[in-house]
């Protein structure tokens, strides 16, 4: 049959919505394996990772029997219909894999990278392969023309990758908050389904295109070529795990901020493949100047990244002072990313159409070289996702993993300056060794993302305008005692002056007044915080209240925590304080990070001696995880996440949790539950309330620090009107007593006076579920506005 005009339209319009449909794919799979692994850096580096390779096998496969020039129409039209059907069963495979592999221990960083590649090897796998048998068998489709190869499957990528930016940005704005995961599946296989039915339709009238003119098959291409190809999928992806980890530690690690690294970035890969397939084809040596020129610009971006966190400081608030808005602030970032990721990403996306020019344009073979250079690209993109994007952190801090990802980059381009003449390599040699000082001389300061800006809505005072001059005020009142880039995240530890102390540097005659019995003496340690990806997770001092009434509250309530579990390891307070009970044989703290774990001993002075306590042993590991295997049953459960518009935190707010929780509670079990009441709203407050009642039919609140609730829950009535124990527990146990006295607990009418009411929470309302995430959505609006419960009008 003769593709029409309108047929080729059309077959563009369906390549655009397919494309959205894998970018939907990847952002939806990204949250079912954090699920799963309990490890989003690792899920983002895993599905990344494994949806390529998958696409390579497919490429290879698809790319020899595109060849055959016979029933491609048909053929096609089955591979989209068959990546609809695996769409629709995902969550039903997603249940048994889950189920079958509950039992794996799979320890972090490398067993947790084994066991996550096996299951996202049989989750994703399959779809992938069967996407990336599309791309070589419609490239054979569509090209009716010899001299239009090159720019036909450049236009097919580039149509296919922009329709990729609308499904990431709509499926971490939109889709996932309004339908679900499982419906955002459904939306995106009715578009694979859609252009399965068409293909087919269309394959109904006849044979399937065929060329003018037959020819011999050319040969696969040379090692130059396949190498270039390798190498430049290691690095991209390299580049796109380091840049999605430093966005996040920027502004904040929220799905938001993940969806619009990957559009911004894909948004790239598409113009730079659709200017090269227009301008570049046939040029000679124009291969090598793409190579020499992305390593130029992603030299020059090294020297910009440690100034990120200033640039969404300074967008962050220009937005509030231009009363942009949630929507509008996120679309300036993604504005400033495809300014300052567009050309490096751009010419990155321009490596493969080049590298199709310059393997030859036999029409016969066309397909054939797609996939071979494909395959090739993707098994260097599955190295580039897991090893260079995260394996390698357990070496290496970020800033290391980017130079050697730009490495490989110099390497590309001396292998693609080879063939060329003696001049050209010397160029090459020049511009690689040029752009190797550059990186390596620039003073690049980690410490930058130790702290994130992106909680900051008001200007800060500076002595001159810049960067360097922003970060000296930022970090006037803190010292970063220990800093650390790993797989899983970026990990410090923080000492922050008190605001006694801050009073006392910066007003010491004020001071003197406000102090009745004279300025106060200094602490014998400074309050220490342990920030995760630049967010403060716990404190020795602010969070101080929190911590302990977590630790001590199932006692008050009557029931000492013989074995306990702690989902959060933090500073290790609380654990700490359970350290004051001789009656409790076990102290276990489940903690994700095994950074977490290592920083402890710089918060010694504040965990009662915990490090030597042999009742304290930390897993590593997530919690979901760690009490689905284990058949222990504990008196009390304490559960200290981040907030929930931390991507992957929201999880341990779900039915599935707190049922998961109940089966691992003794009968007269307690559950406390730490929730903040900043950066949340009242919708958020209570969809969290509702939940945990579904499970919990008793559910009392108490207020920790300023900011800060504590939920306790149980299977069985407490009374906490009449705690005729909190006496008998103050006098029996000096040192338990001694520290809540510290935080103004002296006896029971102190610890009622913490009692809250809970809001009245109607039982037929939304609750969260992991295949329904609510608060992660409505959380990230609310931390952006600087919600609080505490404070009717909030900062805008």
């Amino acid at each position: 049959m003769h593709v029409t005009r309108a047929h080729r339209r059309a077959i563009l319009a369906l390549t655009f919505a397919t494309g959205g449909a894998g970018l939907i794919y990847q952002v939806v799979w990204q949250r079912y394996l954090a699920r799963l692994l309990g490890a989003d850096g690792l899920a983002t580096a895993t599905v990344l990772a494994v949806f390529l390779a998958g696409l390579s096998l497919g490429y290879r496969a698809w790319g020899r029997r595109s060849l055959e020039g016979a029933g491609l129409l048909r053929t096609y039209g089955r591979l989209e219909c068959a990546i609809g059907v695996w769409a629709l069963a995902f969550p039903f495979t997603f249940e048994l894999v889950s189920r079958l592999t509950a039992g794996w221990a799979l320890q972090p960083p490398w067993g947790l990278a084994l066991g996550g590649t096996v299951c996202s090897a049989v989750l994703i796998g399959p779809p992938a392969f069967l996407m990336g048998a599309t791309v070589p068998i419609l490239t054979r489709v569509l090209t009716q023309l010899l001299e239009r190869a090159t720019r036909t499957h450049s236009r097919v990528y580039a149509i296919n990758t922009a329709g990729a930016v609308v499904g990431s940005l709509a499926t971490g704005f939109f889709l996932i908050h309004r339908f679900g995961l499982p419906g955002t599946l459904r939306l995106a296989a009715l578009l694979n389904l859609a252009a399965g039915a068409w293909f087919l339709w269309l394959a109904r009238g006849g044979d399937d295109p065929t060329p003018r003119a037959e020819e011999a098959v050319a040969p696969a291409p040379g090692w130059r070529l396949a190498a270039i190809a390798g190498l430049s999928g290691f690095y991209f992806m390299s580049f796109e795990s380091l840049w999605i980890r430093f966005v996040q530690l920027s502004v904040g690690a929220s799905t938001f901020n993940f969806a619009l690294v990957i559009a911004a970035v894909i948004l790239a890969l598409a113009v730079g493949a659709w200017l090269a397939g227009r301008l570049a084809t046939g040029r000679p040596g124009a291969l090598f100047r793409n190579q020499a020129a992305a390593l130029v610009a992603l030299t020059l971006l090294f020297a910009t990244l440690d100034k990120w966190p200033w640039a969404a400081y300074a967008i962050r608030i220009r937005a509030f002072e231009a009363g942009l808005g949630f929507a509008g602030f996120h679309a300036a970032v993604f504005v400033a990313l495809v300014a300052v990721l567009g050309i490096p990403a751009g010419l990155m996306g321009a490596t493969l159409p080049l590298t199709f020019d310059a393997a030859g344009k036999n029409l016969r073979s066309v397909g054939r070289q797609a996939g071979a250079l494909l395959g090739w690209n993707a098994l260097g993109s599955l190295a580039g996702g897991l090893v260079g994007g995260y394996l390698i952190l357990s070496a290496l801090n970020l800033a290391e993993a980017y130079l050697v990802a730009l490495s490989a980059v110099a390497v590309s381009a001396w292998i693609a300056a080879a063939p060329l003449a003696r001049s050209r390599v010397l160029v090459a040699t020049v511009t690689t060794l040029a752009a190797v000082a550059l990186a390596i001389g620039f003073p690049y300061d980690p410490l930058r993302f130790a702290v994130g800006t992106f909680r900051l809505r008001q200007p800060i005072e500076q002595d001159r305008p810049g960067p360097a001059a922003f970060y000296e005020s930022y970090h006037r009142n803190r010292t970063v005692v220990a800093y650390l880039d790993e797989p899983d995240g970026t990990f410090a530890v923080v000492e922050n002056l008190t605001p006694e102390q801050l009073m006392i540097r910066e007003f010491p005659a004020i001071a003197a007044d406000l102090f009745e019995n004279g300025v106060p003496d200094a602490p014998p340690a400074l309050p220490r915080s342990i920030v995760v990806n630049g967010k403060s997770d716990s404190s020795t001092y602010y969070d101080r209240e929190t911590l302990r009434l977590s630790a001590h509250l199932p006692a008050l309530m009557g029931r000492i925590p013989v074995r306990s579990l702690i989902v959060g390891l933090g500073t290790g307070v609380t654990a700490g304080e359970l350290t004051l009970y001789p009656e409790i044989e076990s102290i276990r703290v489940v903690e994700i990070s095994p950074a977490v774990g290592t920083l402890l001993p710089f918060f010694e002075p504040a965990i009662r001696g915990l490090l030597t306590d042999p009742r304290y042993a930390l897993i590593a590991g997530d919690a979901f995880r760690e009490l689905r295997r284990s058949g222990e049953s504990y008196d009390a459960i304490m559960s200290e996440p981040s907030n929930p518009w931390v991507l992957g935190v929201d999880q341990l707010f779900s039915t599935e949790f707190y049922d998961l929780v109940a089966t691992r509670l003794k009968p007269d079990g307690v559950f406390v539950q730490w929730l903040q009441r900043y950066a949340t709203t009242e919708e958020v407050y209570t969809t969290i309330v509702r939940t945990l009642q579904a499970e919990f039919p008793y559910v009392w609140a108490f207020r920790g620090a300023e900011h800060d609730d504590l939920l306790v829950a149980s299977k069985n009535p407490l009374d906490p009107s009449s705690l005729e124990q909190v006496a008998g527990l103050l006098r029996s146990h000096g040192d338990v007593r001694r520290s809540l006295a510290e935080i103004g607990i002296l006896g029971r009418d102190d610890l009622l006076s913490r009692m809250i009411p809970l809001p009245h929470v109607a039982a037929a309302g939304p609750m969260e579920t992991l295949d329904r995430p609510r608060i992660h959505h409505q959380s990230g609006i609310a931390v952006f506005r600087g919600d609080t419960l505490d404070d009717p009008d909030p900062l805008r």
